[in-house]
């Protein structure tokens, strides 16, 4: 439903599917790029089943940098902004939740980006969250996740200022219009 929603922007595309670009392929593209493998982490990266489907590829030559952190900012930012073009799109933006642990990370990787969390009910949280195959068995344990994930923006949303908005999620639902 989020992705339906900021997709309808008339600028910004969306991928339906969390990508998890970050926790998942980072480290394998931070060895070739080390070792010097521009095109390995290219192809590496445009291997992966999710950029398959997506029919869009890295080129080596779009990896600039020799620092892992910025060639990995370069790969991921020419891969969505392709995909973006062949949705008509001129941005792009990412749903993948788990990257609230990684706002430092991704802030320095994106120094234009614009982060949104979107705070939802608790009581749905722990419902969603218990349906999911790795979610919490109990609600006790949903909860706790909540608050988790809620503390770690708190802490991190402090650092970026005015790149930093958030949003009650029935309020989102309700006027997506922010």
């Amino acid at each position: 439903m989020i992705q339906r929603l900021l997709s309808r922007h008339p600028d910004v595309w969306v991928p339906r599917e969390e990508t998890n670009f970050f926790p998942r392929f980072y480290p394998k593209f931070k060895r070739l790029i080390v070792d010097g493998k521009k095109g390995e982490a290219a192809r590496a990266l445009s291997d992966i089943p999710l950029v398959r489907k997506w029919d869009v590829e890295v080129e080596s030559n779009e990896i600039k940098s020799t620092d892992p952190v910025r060639a990995y900012a370069e790969a991921i930012d020419a891969l969505m902004m392709k995909k973006a073009r062949t949705e008509g799109k001129i941005r792009w933006g990412e749903k993948t939740p788990a990257y609230v642990f990684s706002i430092g990370l991704l802030s320095g990787m994106f120094p234009d980006a614009r982060f949104l969390f979107l705070v939802r009910d608790g009581r749905d949280v722990c419902l969603s969250l218990s349906q999911l195959d790795w979610g919490p068995n109990n609600a006790y344990g949903a909860a706790r996740h909540w608050a988790k994930v809620y503390q770690e923006w708190r802490a991190s949303s402090s650092t970026l200022g005015d790149r930093a908005m958030q949003l009650r999620y029935e309020d989102f639902l309700t006027e997506p219009e922010f």
